[in-house]
This record gives C-alpha cells, structure tokens and sequence, in this order.
C-alpha cells in the first residue's frame, strides 16, 4: 500500500525536517495528515475500522496538547462503551485508555423534529412522535424537565431505580440517515443498559430541527 510507505518516509525523515528548519508541530501535522489518508484506505480495505481510526485519532490530539480538554461530539454509536458482536466504538476503545480521564454523555429526546437525510433521497426535515412508555426516552419525559442531565454514576445502587436501570430500555438512535416509513428499524431504536454505556444523560422533551443557512448567511 503506497500510503503506508508515504507515512514511514515521513516519520523516519522527521528528524531531517526539524534539521532543515521545519517546526516540530509542522512536521508532526504534515506526518499524521499522511496517517489520516493511510486510515482512510485501510477503512476501504476493510483492515481498521472507523471507530479504531477516530480513537487513535483523537489520542494523537490529545499528545499533542498536553494537559488540555477535549470535548468530542458524534452520535450515540460512536461515543458508547459496549461493544456489540463484531463492533468496537470509539468510546469504549479510549475508555479502555483513559479510564476515568473519559466522561461520555449520552442523548436523547422524547419527541420533535430534526434533520437528516431521506434514504434514496436528500436531507429534509422529520417530525417524530414518543416512543413507548417502556422506552428509556419516555421515561425521562415523566420526570416533567424539558431539559434534563442525569449522572448514571450517582444513581442508587439497589431499590426500583437501580433495578430499572440496570435493564435493556429501547432509546432513539437517529444518525445522518432516517427513512420514516420504518421507524422501528434497530439503526434508528436502539436497546441499551445505559449505565453500561454512558455516564450521563442529556435529554431534551421536545427538539426543533436545524435551521439550513441562507444564501446570504453563507
């Protein structure tokens, strides 16, 4: 693979580079830039996973910037700490490294609109109603907060509420893509235990879908 042999030219010439005057965070960029178009191959190539990618990819900003914070933003899927059969997320590949320096958040919404793209088609807006009362979604609606965040790690350990959640609930799990004539598909419901997978909660009641741009905001 001509990428990979890209990759190990510019790691072992690194030292020429600073020599001839290139600036270590230069030489760094320009090395994992080559790293990112390497993953991306061995992502078509079906070698490493996304998730593997946007992990090693994230850890390399983090040694990079000794000492700062990161806040990283993607979908449910991606920021879990599970791993189903066949599949290892982001989150619980850096969960596995950082320990407790990791904190995840999990969303979710009871009911409302949103963007994504139609399935054969393009993006527009949908508009969803709650889900079953059994579902974790429906739950937090009860509680009455239209803006609720919940700490998994300081729920009780016994009694009802530990009980609860210490079972599979159905939440929404809309990505990019949704197609409203099946709703229920497990890439747009999914099943948890969510002490398993996230230390906290955000839940929105009601969500407004994004606002596109116009000609003249762009």
């Amino acid at each position: 693979m001509q990428c990979r042999s890209v990759l190990e030219h510019l790691t072992k010439g690194r030292s020429e580079y600073l020599r001839a005057g290139v600036e270590a965070e230069g030489a760094d960029w320009i090395i994992q830039n080559a790293r990112v178009v390497m993953q991306f191959a061995l992502m078509q190539a079906g070698e490493q996973s996304r998730d593997r990618s946007m992990a090693d990819n994230v850890e390399w900003i983090a040694a990079h910037n000794p000492g700062s914070k990161i806040v990283l933003w993607a979908h449910n899927g991606h920021i879990k700490y599970s791993n189903p059969p066949g599949f290892d997320p982001m989150g619980g590949l850096l969960h596995k490294k950082l320990g407790q320096q990791l904190v995840n958040f999990g969303f979710s919404f009871n009911e409302g609109s949103f963007r994504a793209i139609e399935t054969g088609k393009g993006m527009r807006e949908f508009t969803v109603r709650p889900l079953a009362e059994e579902s974790l979604d429906r739950a937090l609606a009860s509680a009455g907060f239209p803006l609720l965040a919940l700490d998994l790690r300081q729920i009780p350990k016994t009694g009802p509420v530990a009980k609860w959640f210490a079972e599979p609930h159905p939440m929404r799990s809309i990505g990019a893509m949704y197609d409203e004539k099946s709703p229920d598909l497990p890439m747009y419901v999914a099943t948890e235990v969510w002490p398993q997978d996230y230390d906290a909660i955000l839940f929105v009641e009601k969500t407004t879908a994004a606002r596109p741009m116009s000609e003249s905001e762009r």
